[in-house]
């Protein structure tokens, strides 16, 4: 029979021991504790005869390796590895460790609780300088409303008294436009009359300056013909006495 034939037989038988020993074998690599006693012995083989390698208190959880009779093969979260009789061993968490998982739980959960506790607290108090805030805002914004009311109230009064006022000058009037025109004619004239009074005025001025320089003129002339005429007499009187 060639090597090639044989292949599918021994796979085959491996396969199969494989499965028995699966299922002869204890479920390795499970984690047990110590049950609730006070101290067990760890031992290099499984009897009471071999050596003591350390001691386990309740709670201890240990790896479980192998079986042998009464005994499990373990090994410890240090590493420590040897046999432990079976009826210590419990898959069940033990009730000290159950406890003091609990307490430590419970002391996380007060303090989340007081964490969140206070952090409601916190909230609540920026809420409520939030809503008297806002309280304040709403308070002030009704109060500007109040007085714009008022005094687009106030307002409209007097735009109704301007318009009654209004339509009465119109009414009495009868031709606003016209009475604007005139106006503004008369106060063309007026500006023009103005101007030329300022004009008259300057003139005036001219006129009384030149006088005045007239009447200096005369007079001086007067005094002059006065003077030569004087000098002259006396002269004619000097004459007539040498005669």
């Amino acid at each position: 029979m060639s090597l090639t034939g044989n292949k599918t037989p021994v796979i085959f038988l491996l396969f199969l021991a494989l499965i028995v020993a699966a299922t002869s074998l204890p479920a390795f690599a499970e984690t047990r504790y110590v049950s609730d006693v006070l101290i067990i012995t760890l031992r290099s083989g499984a009897g009471d005869e071999y050596k003591v390698l350390k001691t386990l208190k309740t709670g201890t959880p240990v790896e479980v390796l192998d079986e042998k009779g009464n005994y499990f093969k373990v090994r410890t979260k240090d590493g420590q590895e040897g046999w432990a009789l079976k009826q210590y061993l419990s898959p069940d968490t033990p009730k000290a460790t159950v406890i003091a998982r609990l307490k430590a739980e419970i002391a996380r959960l007060k303090g989340r609780i007081e964490k969140l506790t206070g952090e409601r607290d916190a909230l609540a108090r920026d809420l409520k300088a939030e809503r008297d805030l806002r309280k304040q805002e709403k308070a002030g914004l009704e109060k500007s409303l109040k007085e714009k009311s008022a005094r687009i109230t106030s307002l409209t009064r007097q735009l109704n008294e301007l318009t009654g006022k209004y339509k009465r000058l119109v009414a009495d009037s009868g031709d606003v436009v016209k009475i604007v025109k005139e106006r503004d004619a008369l106060k063309k004239d007026n500006a023009r009359l103005f101007l030329e009074n300022n004009e008259l005025a300057k003139e005036n001025d001219r006129l009384s300056q030149r006088s005045n320089v007239y009447w200096f003129l005369a007079g001086g002339g007067v005094f002059f013909i006065g003077w030569v005429a004087g000098r002259l007499s006396r002269r004619k009187r000097s004459q007539f006495y040498m005669f």
